[in-house]
């Protein structure tokens, strides 16, 4: 026998390991999951989706120790075993693809009313920079802003009412324009927590349902 042959028993040994480190990477996946799952505040839509980020996150780790769990056993020749094996690999595929499927219409429903939530904060910060710009246009309004520019120290006191409406018409551009700045900026974080939210979360646990579906077969073929 040359040196590159591999005894029975090696491969038995080897067969073993493997066995044993798929077992610790799908221990730790639950354990991963248990410790979000243990909250259990169902209803909460921050917290459903959260749950949907962390099996996502970790759902990876535990096909990858059910793959090397499944090559364990095809190495493995002990026939009973083998057996028993296959059809623990497959069950384990099944709970976890279900477990995942069930969550598909929580995060659509909770992706939906998170995104309904930032557009009405959207909408209110729209209609604070619609009142801003009318109040820029009312010399009253300028005049009343001028005045308290003009006490604050930031405009002479004996400063003409042109010179504080312009003043006043200066400051509220300024603040208008960060007003912009805010709105674009949580405008683009909106569409990208949406976005985050269903190809990252909804769909991917769609594509992970999947694998472990046909882990699941492939396991007792």
């Amino acid at each position: 026998m040359s040196d590159t042959d591999i005894s029975p028993s090696s491969a038995r040994h080897f067969a073993s390991l493997m066995s044993w480190v798929g077992f610790t990477l799908v221990l730790l996946f639950f354990l991963q999951v248990f410790v979000v799952l243990s909250s259990g505040n169902w209803g909460n839509r921050i917290y459903e989706q959260l749950v949907i980020e962390r099996l996502v996150h970790q759902a990876p780790m535990a096909f990858l120790g059910l793959v090397v769990m499944a090559m364990s056993f095809r190495l493995n020749r002990t026939e009973n075993r083998s057996f028993s094996f296959k059809w623990f690999v497959c069950g384990l595929s099944l709970i976890i693809a279900l477990a995942m499927f069930s969550l598909v219409p929580i995060g659509l429903s909770g992706n939906r009313i998170l995104s309904e939530e930032a557009d009405q904060l959207l909408t209110q910060k729209r209609d604070q920079l619609a009142i801003a710009r009318k109040q820029s246009q009312n010399d009253i309004v300028l005049l009343s802003l001028g005045e308290d520019l003009a006490q604050a120290g930031r405009l002479k006191l004996d400063a003409s009412d042109l010179e504080k409406r312009r003043a006043a018409k200066d400051f509220i551009d300024q603040q208008l324009g960060q007003m912009v700045d805010q709105i674009q900026q949580a405008e683009l974080q909106s569409a990208l927590a949406t976005k985050q939210r269903t190809i990252g979360g909804t769909y991917s646990v769609v594509v992970l349902c999947v694998g472990f579906m046909l882990l699941a077969l492939t396991a007792v073929l």
